[in-house]
């Protein structure tokens, strides 16, 4: 069984790879369905034929009820493998969950060509509700990667105005955001030249590239802007408190 599931697991890392510019959920679906799944019907309805208990012709399970259309090219796919094709697509999300999770700093310096990784990152994580992973993983990744003295606060700020982007496509709502944005502020607040660099952003005045400066600029003071409207529109004050917060996020 082991050996079956490191199989599975090595199929969805070769599916998704290291390119973060393409969806790969539906691929991985797809796979599901034409593979595994088939040799699970297979063997369903080999063991089926070979029993000599008589099912019982009481109430269905409503697994068993559930339309053919969630098995493609099974008729009439019994509760057992309905429940088969769920534990599957759990450990598919997962997989990829975790893939993903593991290169998120990576995702999001690429960040916007990288949003179709962050969207199936999305996907995966309503899926399984394992939020902490995602929080725990980044921030970690955040102290070692980028909040260290040989990043200059330019490429922090930029690495922050992504983060707050990305994030937000995953949660709209601001949880993650507050969570993985403290420790960037802290450190900031720090650094001598954070505001200067900043207003130097805002002014078109750096390195003689004033144009991608300007720009970033005016992309940080507008995300700076819309996160705090984003937390005041769904209600992060005593309708959302801190342990409500903690709550969803673990």
């Amino acid at each position: 069984m082991l050996t079956h599931l490191s199989e599975f697991q090595a199929k969805v890392y070769d599916v998704a790879g290291d390119d973060f510019r393409s969806s790969v959920l539906q691929s991985i679906q797809s796979w599901i369905q034409a593979v595994p799944l088939q040799f699970v019907h297979a063997l369903l309805v080999y063991l089926d034929s070979v029993s000599y208990e008589i099912t019982s012709s009481g109430l269905k399970s409503p697994l068993a009820l559930k339309p053919s259309s969630c098995c493609p090219g099974i008729d009439t796919p019994s509760e057992s493998l309905v429940r088969w094709k769920l534990r599957l697509e759990y450990f598919a999300y997962e997989t990829l969950q975790d893939l993903r999770i593991a290169k998120l700093f990576e995702i999001i310096v690429d960040y916007p060509e990288s949003s179709p990784a962050i969207e199936d990152l999305k996907l995966c994580l309503e899926y399984t509700g394992q939020h902490s992973k995602l929080v725990e993983s980044f921030i970690s990744a955040l102290r070692y990667r980028l909040l260290t003295a040989g990043a200059s606060t330019n490429d922090i700020l930029h690495q922050y105005v992504s983060t707050i982007k990305a994030l937000r496509t995953i949660d709209p709502a601001g949880v993650f955001l507050e969570a993985v944005g403290e420790p960037i502020r802290d450190y900031l607040r720090g650094r001598r030249d954070t505001i200067k660099c900043i207003v130097t952003m805002l002014t078109d005045g750096t390195s003689g590239n004033s144009s991608a400066s300007g720009n970033l600029g005016d992309s940080l003071l507008e995300e700076l802007n819309r996160d705090e409207e984003v937390q005041e529109n769904f209600g992060i004050d005593d309708d959302f408190n801190t342990d409500d917060r903690q709550a969803w996020i673990n």
